[in-house]
């Protein structure tokens, strides 16, 4: 077989469109595959324009691409769109090379191209999915990313979120690989850098909680939640994840916190005994007075037991029926004999339902005082008396020093919050209320305290 007969075969079963043409843009020759790929026979193209079966809109690019062959410019691959014979469009990828003579004279143009439609429609789609998960995840309330599996959780992808949130573009934050650690805060730096070299080697999902320096100074607590992606031979790719804003949730704990201490320090200096007691009666908490008053040396010694069993048989039945009517709503007092772990004394309980479920009552809070003889007349004295007037110096700890106080007593209160500071004076026992606190009286008569200054 010589040349001539190989060239023929190949040119005669190759996939792709070989076709040549002169110098005034006439096909002289198409490979078979054109009636494959277009539905033309070779011979219905040869003699006509090879920019006759063009797209209109491909017809520029299409003539500068040849204008540049025949002048000696680099050949390079374009895409356009030819018409079949159906009239419908495929799209080919295809590029031009000159063909010279034995002077180097160019004579005409060797033009392959390769039918690429189906390559391009998956495109098409593939871009377009793109574009409406990138549009979704471009929407959402918070930060989506893709990072290396590196020491430094390199960033391969940040949505445009970051930027409001931290103040650095996408484009910084791809760029710059160690600008995630360089932000973390240094009191989460440590732990955080553990916890994603734990994942990255493990390959078990993220979920932390972190402060990050903003470009502005800001401190922004994020929740970072994340999994490790990986290809079907299950060999790591990438960390991908989330970061959630969660910087007002941790302000808002922050004041919670601060507010149950504060409170939580008034009920331990509390002199009267408060108690929280469960429905069945069981023992939840207790206070440091309440613990002294019944003999204990720890809240462990009594939690989870049974307080009608440190009542006197004679007074148990009664209050018995106090801790009832205060789960119904209600409230009393009631004079009884406690029996302590260690011994004997009298008590004045005052009872009422703590805040809670409004549905189910979930436990009760009682209060009580130890009354000895010489005490029940002074306080029918102490009721007796009006709001005192004139201030006392009241010390309320460092960041409000020593202040001139209002020095009231019960008689003083109503329903209406009444704002600190004040000075609570009973026959036993002074209550400091302190700036940003309010006190007042409930529908049973029980002084309450709150934060915020209002009750």
């Amino acid at each position: 077989m010589d040349g001539r007969e190989l060239y023929r075969l190949v040119v005669e079963n190759v996939e792709d469109l070989i076709a040549l043409i002169d110098l005034e843009g006439r096909v002289v020759f198409a490979s078979p595959s054109h009636e494959r790929v277009l539905g033309y026979d070779a011979d219905e193209l040869v003699g006509r324009s090879a920019l006759e079966l063009l797209h209109p809109d491909d017809l520029e690019e299409a003539r500068a691409s040849l204008g540049a062959v025949l002048t000696g410019g680099a050949n390079r691959q374009t895409r356009s769109r030819l018409r079949g014979k159906d009239g419908g469009w495929v799209i080919v990828e295809g590029i031009a090379t000159p063909i010279s003579d034995e002077r180097g004279v160019v004579t005409m143009l060797l033009a392959t191209s390769r039918d690429v439609t189906a390559r391009h429609e998956a495109e098409e789609a593939l871009q377009a999915a793109e574009r409406k998960y990138r549009s979704l995840v471009e929407q959402l309330p918070l930060v989506t990313y893709i990072d290396a599996l590196d020491i430094g959780s390199s960033n391969i992808y940040t949505s445009p979120q970051i930027e409001p949130l931290l103040g650095y573009s996408t484009e910084e934050w791809a760029a710059e690989r160690d600008l995630f650690v360089k932000t973390l805060h240094p009191e989460d730096r440590g732990r955080v850098l553990a916890e994603h070299a734990w994942t990255h080697a493990t390959g078990e999902p993220l979920k932390t909680e972190y402060r990050l320096i903003a470009r502005d100074g800001r401190v922004v607590w994020l929740q970072d939640e994340a999994v490790v992606v990986r290809d079907e031979s299950g060999t790591p790719l990438f960390l991908q994840g989330y970061l959630a804003d969660i910087t007002e949730r941790k302000a808002a704990e922050h004041a919670l916190a601060e507010r149950e201490n504060l409170l939580q320090t008034i009920i331990e200096t509390e002199p009267e005994c408060v108690k929280l007691i469960a429905p069945d009666g069981t023992l939840l908490e207790m206070n440091r007075a309440g613990l002294e008053m019944i003999e204990a040396d720890s809240l462990e010694q009594v939690v989870g037991k049974d307080m009608s069993r440190l009542i006197a048989p004679e007074h148990r039945a009664a209050f018995t029926g106090l801790t009832q009517k205060a789960l119904a709503g209600g409230s009393g007092h009631l004079e009884y004999e406690l029996v302590g772990l260690k011994g004997r004394e009298h008590e004045r309980t005052y009872g009422h339902q703590a805040q809670g479920d409004p549905i189910q009552i979930v436990n009760l809070r009682l209060t009580a005082r130890v009354l000895r003889p010489a005490d029940r007349a002074a306080i029918r004295l102490q009721e007796d008396r009006t709001a005192r007037g004139g201030d006392r110096r009241a010390y309320f700890g460092p960041a409000h020093g020593a202040i001139a106080t209002p020095v009231i007593t019960r008689a003083a209160l109503d329903a209406t919050p009444r704002p600190g500071p004040l000075l609570l004076d009973e026959y036993d026992a002074t209550t400091l209320v302190p700036p940003g606190c309010a006190a007042r009286l409930d529908p049973h008569g029980n002084i309450v305290i709150t934060t915020g200054g209002q009750a």
